[in-house]
C-alpha cells in the first residue's frame, strides 16, 4: 500500500480575522504582510502546519492522516476562539490533495520502455527531470515514477483514491516488469 505523505485541505472557520491580533496573542505565529498574506502557524503535534487568512479561510498541509488534519484545524480554531473570536468553527472541510509514494518491490524500472509502451499517458525528459510522469484516465492522479522503483501519486482527493490508484499502477509496472523480463529472457 501507498504511505501517505501529505494532506492538504481548505476549511473557512466563518469570521473574518485580524491578523496582527493572532500575532499579538501568539508570538510563535509568524506573519510578514509584505511577503505573504496569511499568517503561519506550525504545529509539532501533529507536524502540520496552518496557513491562515484575514478572510477567516485555513489552508492546513503537511499531515500524514485525516486525524492528524483534523486535530491540527481543531487547535488552530481553538487558538482562534480564544484570541477574541468565540464564534470561529471549522466549516467547508475539502481535501484539496493527497501525496503519497510506495516502492515497486521488484526494484529498478526502466523509464524509456515505460515512456514507449504508454506514450499518451506519460511524458519523460531525464535532462529535465528525474522522473517518468504518468498521467492515466483518471481524473485528477499524477505519478511521478522514479528509475529506482519509487512511485510518487499526487492528486488524490480521498484515501479510497489513493488505494485504487496504488493498485492500478501497481497493474501498470507488473505488466511492464513482466514484458521486461520477457524481452530479456529472448534469444
Amino acid at each position: 500500500m501507498a504511505r501517505i505523505t501529505n494532506i492538504v485541505v481548505t476549511c473557512n472557520i466563518n469570521c473574518p480575522i485580524h491578523l496582527p491580533c493572532i500575532v499579538a496573542r501568539y508570538p510563535f505565529c509568524e506573519w510578514n504582510k509584505k511577503k505573504f498574506a496569511a499568517l503561519t502557524l506550525r504545529f509539532s503535534s501533529p507536524k502540520t502546519t496552518c496557513l491562515i487568512f484575514a478572510s477567516g479561510r485555513i489552508v492546513c498541509t503537511g499531515g500524514n492522516s485525516m486525524h492528524a488534519v483534523r486535530l491540527a484545524l481543531l487547535q488552530a480554531s481553538v487558538l482562534i476562539r480564544d484570541a477574541g473570536y468565540p464564534a470561529a468553527t471549522v466549516k467547508s472541510f475539502a481535501v484539496q490533495n493527497i501525496a503519497s509514494s510506495f516502492a515497486f518491490p521488484h526494484g529498478a524500472l526502466d523509464l524509456e520502455a515505460l515512456f514507449c509502451e504508454h506514450p499518451a499517458q506519460t511524458s519523460y525528459e531525464p535532462e529535465l527531470f528525474p522522473a517518468l510522469v504518468f498521467r492515466p484516465q483518471v481524473k485528477g492522479v499524477v505519478y511521478l515514477i522514479f528509475e529506482s522503483g519509487r512511485v510518487v501519486i499526487t492528486g488524490s482527493r480521498s484515501v479510497e483514491q489513493v488505494r485504487e490508484a496504488y493498485t492500478a499502477m501497481m497493474a501498470v509496472l507488473a505488466r511492464s516488469a513482466r514484458c521486461k523480463r520477457v524481452k530479456t529472457q529472448t534469444p
